[in-house]
């Protein structure tokens, strides 16, 4: 089992490497833990060869895509990395979000006037990710993020705002 694989799948598949517990300690997983994780959600984690084509297929399937299928933010603006091709480096923009209550707020901007944060060659396709921020607050919640470049097609990932601090009850905030 290469241990490198494993923690490079676990980071693409989402697994982290720590936790605080609710006493406040750090607890790490271990790479026998992540294995076991990736092994129980169908990946072949006991044969290196299929479990590098595996990640090597999710790793460019990432910058592929338009958008992420989740996107999370722990305030009321949010930003979101969008894969944009090189043609379409200037275009507009789309976009909309649909509120957990039902409402709508949508707009336009420019691919070019989102900020750069990569770029590179993805199985012989140019490939710019830019950081694209939604103009306007949103209240916590589960929403639904809309985008496309001019007119293309849409794409759509869950987006997850959440409060800024969870609620404490007295007993934990007294160190009970």
């Amino acid at each position: 089992m290469d241990t490198e694989l494993i923690v490079r799948m676990a980071a693409l598949r989402g697994l982290g490497d720590a936790y605080h517990d609710y006493r406040g300690e750090l607890k790490v997983f271990s790479v026998a833990t992540k294995a076991a994780v990736l092994r129980t959600m169908g990946c072949a984690v006991d044969d290196d060869a299929a479990l590098a084509k595996e990640l090597s297929e999710l790793e460019a399937a990432r910058w592929r895509n338009f958008l992420p299928p989740l996107a999370a933010a722990r305030a009321a603006k949010i930003a979101i990395d969008i894969n944009v091709a090189a043609p379409d480096s200037a275009a507009a923009v789309l976009w909309s979000v649909i509120l957990e209550d039902g409402s709508r707020r949508e707009g336009a901007t420019s691919a070019a006037e989102c900020r750069e944060i990569w770029r590179g060659d993805v199985q012989g396709t140019w490939i710019t990710r830019r950081r694209f921020e939604l103009p306007c607050d949103l209240p916590p919640g589960y929403h639904e993020f809309e985008a496309r470049i001019a007119d293309g097609a849409a794409h759509r990932c869950l987006l997850i705002v959440s409060p800024p601090h969870c609620y404490r009850p007295a007993a934990i905030l007294a160190g009970r």
